[in-house]
């Protein structure tokens, strides 16, 4: 299952539209998540996935993550939020209609 990552909107479709080539973040990208596929997550909605091939200290405690790789989906699906998810959902489950 693929893990996703809540991004506030607008970010979330800067990101999917290769507007925005980096994600700051209070903490490092976790290091299972290199060079994977995760989804982007946002106001409910799965957008697409997205894969991260760096992470870099930047000034004012927060950390660069770098978007190699995009996929916006043609139509977004909804997800299964769980409780208490800020940042990560882990493995994703896709809503039924």
């Amino acid at each position: 299952m693929t893990d996703g990552l809540i991004v506030k909107q607008p970010y979330a479709d800067e990101i999917m539209t290769g507007v925005k080539t980096m994600e700051y973040r209070k903490k490092k990208l976790p290091d299972d998540k290199y060079y994977i596929d995760v989804f982007i997550l946002s106001e409910g909605s799965i957008l697409g996935t997205a894969s991260f091939d760096k992470c870099l200290d930047s000034e004012g405690g927060t950390f660069q993550w770098h978007i190699r790789r995009v996929n916006k989906f043609p139509e977004s699906k909804k997800y299964i939020h769980p409780k208490g998810a800020r940042i990560w959902v882990r493995d994703v489950v896709v809503r039924n209609k």
